[in-house]
Order: structure tokens, then C-alpha cells, then sequence
């Protein structure tokens, strides 16, 4: 009897108003809560706290099995039901197809320079992976996780450890939102020759710092017809009569102006590069340099913003940022840390044969952009603002753009692709639902002329 009660009592409260009235209420307040979030923040700051919370899933599970009980209380069904059932039917096909996009869905975006073929697309979602090498050029993956870092909220005094080969590196600090500033200084392992110069004349004003990487011996920068090229080999002959070259000798530095001969160069001297009125005055210089970051917290994403993680290592201290590296070095072997966006191939390539950009006139702003793009079979289509691209399940959006660097005349297209299982569920039940309306005011209206 207590049992049957019990069973009474649970099934009216699964299929009582008074239920669908919380569900719906506690939907809108958490809505409210996520859109005012990502307009603080940031979309996936909203899904973390709100939208893939176990507070949603559990109201989202209670809507389901309340609309699936009340379709079960009106059986047997009548004819005067359908839009009813329709209606609610509807709703719950509209949740199934959020579940399958939610759980299987796609989203990511494809970035190339025109004349570049790509099938590599990069998640939202972030891994670390660390790497080891013995001679600084093959690397072996030692460690590969996926992390979300604002959810773990690493923190000095409880640190996210990486454990491998006996060692540990330690995540002490997690921005969101952040700005790097790159910059230079001494040091003795992993170090590069690197020199700070400014090339200044009528037409231009130039203050940078070029610098070797560990496996080059030779590096150039183009600013427009000229070139300036570092190395460390001696033997180097210029390529350009407008090429100026600066030669690292241990801790001296000599530079050459095309075939001339060389000269010797100190820190705070300057010379007449032969460029029109351009002169170049070296400003600073480290035979053993290495590039680090600092990493400044921001309150909300913008286009300049990145995630970054700060790491422990054996008394060392470095940032990485998103989609970058550091090296760590011992006695005798390399590590390399990694932070990136979890990557995948598509089982078909883009080509980006040619970027077009239509500017407001009179402005630099752009008013429309699209990429013009080559399939593997050939196939050729034009991906605008407003005209997606649809092919074998994929739909690829044209985002946006990087417009070319100083050095360079291209631009770098960005296409934000989706996959989505769900949408002709989505569909479905979308029709469903305006079919039970539509139903629903017909069959007031005839039984009120009736």
C-alpha cells in the first residue's frame, strides 16, 4: 500500500504543472546567468560554468522525462491530441538533436595564406604534451593530456603536475585572458646570438630585434627592397646589393654592406647603410640570448587576448602561451613543453587559391572578404561572408582574416568549420513543434465556429 502511494505520488509529480513551471523557470535563470557570463567573459567560459554544467544536464533530464510522462498519461491518444503530441513530441526530438551536437558536434577553425593546402583543423579544447630529445632536433612525445584549465584552477599551493621520465613540472598559474610581451636576456643554455637595431631615415623608423634560432646559422628580415640578414657563418655572400649583413664572430659582431668588405660593429655605434638617407645604429647585443614572455592578465577575451599557463622546472620559471612551447634544458637531454589547441585532420584538403578583401571607400575598414578555395577532387568554390561552404558534412564559414605582416604581401584566411549531427534533428523537431501550434489554434477556432 505505502509502495503504491509512493508510486502515485511520484508519478503525478512527474507529470504535474507545478514541476514544468520550476523546469521552466530554473532554464530561464540559468540562461540569464549564461548569456550575462559570456558577454563578461567569453562563449566557452559560459559552457563551462553554465550551458555543460551538471545543473543544466539535471534540468534538461528532469524536462525530458517530465514531457515523456505526460505523453504517457494521455494514452491512449485521441485524435483531438495530435497537436499536443505534436508540441511535445517536438521538443523532445529538439532535445536529442542538442544532445548529439553537444556530444559529437564540430567546432573549430582552419587557417591558411593564399597558395597553402590544409586538411588541419584546431579544437577549441586544449592539451599539453611534452616532448624529449637527446641532440635538440628529434624529439620523442613523452606525455599528452587534455586539460581544461579553468576548470583544474591550478594554483602555487595546488599546483597541476606533469610526471614523466622521473621528472616534474609543475602548473602553478592559469590566465584565461592574456597579453605577452616578448622579450630578450642572457643566458647560457638554449641561448642564441640576438641584436636589437634601429634603422631609421625620412621615410622610416625602425626599432627590432632579430635573433638566430637554435638550429639556423642564418636568418634574414625584408623591409621593402632591402634586407638585413644575421649569421654566424663567415663564408655568407650577399645575395642583394641592398642587403646588409652582420656577422657573429663568438662575442664580435662585423658588418658588410652587399660585396663590400667587412667592418667591425659595437654596441651604440651607427653607419650609413647606402639606402637612400637610412642609417643603422646597433643598440644592443647578446652572443647568448634567450626569448621569454610575460604574460599579463586580462578581465575578459578579445582578439588580442590568449590563454597562458606558468610553469616550474628545476628552480626555472617561464610562461607558455597558447599554441606555443618552451624548452627546458639539462645536462644531457632536452625537454619541450607544449600548450595547444587539440588539432585533427579532415580526410579531404583546401586549397586557398586567392583571398579577396572589399574595403569601405575611403577607409581601411573591410566591408566584405572571401577566400576562393580548391577541393581535392578539384572542385572550386568561393566562401564569402554570407555563402558557407557544404561538403561531406562539414560547413566551413568565413570568419575572418590576418591581414600580411611587413615582411609579407599575403593574407591569412580563417574559416570556422562545423560539423553537426544534430541539425536534422534540430529541424525536425522545430517542425514539429510549429506544427502542434498551428494545430492547436485551428482546432480552437473550428470548435468555436462549430
Amino acid at each position: 500500500m505505502i509502495l503504491k502511494k509512493s508510486f502515485s505520488f511520484i508519478y503525478h509529480f512527474l507529470i504535474s504543472i507545478k514541476l514544468a513551471v520550476v523546469i521552466f523557470i530554473s532554464l530561464a535563470v540559468l540562461t540569464a546567468i549564461g548569456t550575462f557570463i559570456e558577454s563578461k567573459y567569453d562563449q566557452e567560459i559560459a559552457n563551462t560554468l553554465v550551458y555543460d554544467s551538471l545543473w543544466m544536464s539535471g534540468i534538461m533530464i528532469l524536462l525530458a522525462i517530465n514531457l515523456t510522462m505526460v505523453l504517457v498519461d494521455r494514452w491512449p491518444w485521441k485524435k483531438r491530441h495530435l497537436p499536443f503530441i505534436l508540441a511535445h513530441f517536438g521538443i523532445l526530438v529538439l532535445m536529442m538533436g542538442f544532445f548529439f551536437t553537444k556530444h559529437f558536434g564540430v567546432d573549430a577553425t582552419l587557417q591558411f595564406t593564399e597558395g597553402e593546402t590544409s586538411s588541419l583543423i584546431s579544437l577549441s579544447d586544449m592539451e599539453i604534451k611534452l616532448y624529449s630529445s637527446y641532440d635538440g632536433e628529434k624529439f620523442s612525445l613523452l606525455y599528452e593530456k587534455p586539460v581544461d584549465m579553468f576548470s583544474i584552477k591550478p594554483s602555487k599551493k595546488k599546483p597541476f603536475k606533469i610526471i614523466s621520465e622521473g621528472q616534474t613540472f609543475l602548473i602553478d598559474q592559469y590566465f584565461p585572458f592574456s597579453v605577452g610581451q616578448e622579450f630578450l636576456k642572457p643566458a647560457q643554455k638554449g641561448a642564441y646570438p640576438a641584436l636589437r637595431f634601429h634603422l631609421y631615415g625620412s621615410n622610416a623608423n625602425v626599432v627590432e630585434w632579430i635573433e638566430l634560432d637554435l638550429s639556423l646559422k642564418t636568418v634574414s628580415q625584408t623591409y621593402g627592397p632591402a634586407r638585413i640578414t644575421l649569421t654566424t657563418s663567415l663564408d655568407y655572400k650577399s645575395k642583394n646589393e641592398k642587403e646588409l649583413i652582420l656577422y657573429i664572430k663568438g662575442e664580435r659582431i662585423f658588418y658588410s654592406l652587399g660585396d663590400k668588405e667587412k667592418k667591425s660593429l659595437k654596441v651604440g655605434e651607427s653607419f650609413l647603410t647606402g639606402w637612400m638617407d637610412f642609417e643603422f645604429r646597433l643598440l644592443e647585443f647578446y652572443p647568448k640570448a634567450k626569448k621569454e614572455f610575460i604574460f599579463t592578465a586580462r578581465d575578459k577575451s578579445s582578439d588580442e587576448t590568449v590563454k597562458a599557463i606558468h610553469v616550474k622546472y628545476e628552480g626555472q620559471s617561464v610562461w607558455i602561451g597558447q599554441n606555443s612551447y618552451v624548452r627546458f634544458f639539462k645536462e644531457d637531454r632536452v625537454y619541450a613543453l607544449a600548450y595547444l589547441n587539440k588539432t585533427r585532420n579532415l580526410d579531404f584538403e583546401l586549397k586557398l587559391l586567392d583571398f579577396r578583401i572589399d574595403n569601405y571607400q575611403g577607409s581601411e575598414k573591410a566591408k566584405s572578404y572571401e577566400s576562393e578555395v580548391q577541393l581535392s577532387n578539384g572542385e572550386r568554390f568561393v566562401i564569402s561572408m554570407n555563402e558557407p561552404l557544404k561538403y561531406k558534412g562539414w560547413t566551413f564559414y568565413q570568419s575572418s582574416f590576418v591581414p600580411p605582416k611587413e615582411s609579407d604581401t599575403s593574407y591569412r584566411s580563417i574559416l570556422s568549420v562545423n560539423r553537426d549531427p544534430g541539425r536534422t534533428l534540430k529541424y525536425m523537431g522545430s517542425l514539429f513543434v510549429v506544427m502542434g501550434i498551428l494545430l492547436l489554434f485551428y482546432r480552437r477556432k473550428f470548435y468555436k465556429v462549430k
